[in-house]
């Protein structure tokens, strides 16, 4: 049987690093029609206010959750003409070119802001993050703890002192960090959503609360939401597992993994083989190279005593992909059992 497996901490560290903390994920996750409104109407506003700084921020956020880059960099470069000592404007500067791949000009823009305040716990935070990123360990929890120093109520230094435990293998005090941030912001999606993915891991019993939390708060992203299935069902809460996947298909019709995953839960934990045939003939439909989901289909098949149908899946499983062991391993099987 498959078994679905949770994103290595190596994919959220970096899935997090250009998304989290910051405003860019909301933006992204309003209705195409009021984000072009609301660009629109930025450019409106810019034609008419050219001395207003926090317009060209903004259209900087718009760009560079676009990764449209150039035009992040020219209207961060027009809000820092104007108002030179904002130290905000640079914090979106390093983000800018941190999304480029460009550390260096990331980490050289943030230090040059902390030469303008060295008293503002954000820069510290995202300093922190970038030493993070590059595994310099020490220099990150130094730097949050400056950050702290200075605001004891900052939620992403207490996310990112986290995340830096968690690097290190220190789980117990990534979660009491990850819970102080919870308390600190309890608005922030990402807090709940890192917390309840990390504690499923751990098989916890308060995982349920932070992914229900998470997924009261959650974006229609589908990816975010694909995981938090998957995280409903490594503790066994199949029912949430399959409510979150269908919310993804009311997002899109034909996520064949979303499909799949019902699929699989109706015939291995629920025993509806019926339904699981049903999942997995619309994964096929949207996906039909999809091994997985022919081979399972076939198991289910199988399991109905349907070994005419359960043949013809697991052979074309082989037309498919010509080792799949288990499809083999269930030819050989129907044969012993025929003969």
């Amino acid at each position: 049987m498959l078994r679905l497996r949770l994103l290595p901490v190596s994919i959220f560290l970096l899935f997090f690093l250009f998304w989290g903390c910051n405003s860019l994920k909301n933006k992204n996750d309003q209705p195409e029609n009021e984000i072009k409104d609301s660009f629109e109407a930025l450019l409106q506003l810019a034609a008419q206010q050219p001395e207003n700084a926090d317009i060209f921020h903004e259209l900087a956020l718009y760009y560079l959750a676009r990764e449209n880059f150039n035009d992040a960099l020219h209207n961060i470069n027009k809000s820092l003409e104007l108002e030179p000592k904002n130290t905000k404007y640079y914090i979106t500067f390093s983000d800018i070119y941190l999304m480029m791949g460009n550390i260096e000009h990331a980490r050289f823009t943030l230090y040059k802001a902390l030469d303008i305040d060295e008293e503002n716990d954000e820069i510290y935070v995202n300093i922190a993050r970038l030493q993070i990123y590059t595994e310099d360990y020490p220099q990150a929890f130094e730097n949050l703890r400056k950050a702290l120093e200075l605001n004891k109520n900052n939620s992403e230094a207490h996310f990112w002192r986290g995340m830096a435990w968690l690097e290190n293998h220190d789980t117990i005090k990534a979660i009491n960090d990850w819970q102080i941030a919870v308390s600190r912001d309890p608005e922030k999606f990402d807090y709940y959503y890192y917390l309840g993915i990390l504690l499923s891991e751990r098989k916890d019993r308060f995982a349920t609360d932070y992914l229900d939390h998470a997924l009261r708060l959650s974006p229609e992203n589908t990816e975010m939401l694909y995981v938090i299935g998957m995280a409903f069902h490594e503790i066994e809460s199949y029912n949430k597992a399959i409510e979150t996947y269908k919310r993804i298909l009311e997002i899109n019709s034909c996520d064949h993994r979303a499909l799949f995953n019902i699929g699989y839960i109706n015939l291995v934990e629920n025993e509806y083989y019926d339904e699981a045939i049903r999942y997995f003939s619309e994964a096929l439909n949207c996906y039909p190279e999809y091994a997985d989901a022919l081979y399972n289909r076939g198991l289910a098949y199988e399991q109905m005593m349907n070994f005419g149908k359960a043949r013809k899946d697991y052979e074309e499983v082989l037309k498919i992909s010509i080792n799949y062991q288990k499809a083999i391993d269930a030819l050989n099987r129907l044969d012993k059992n025929q003969q």
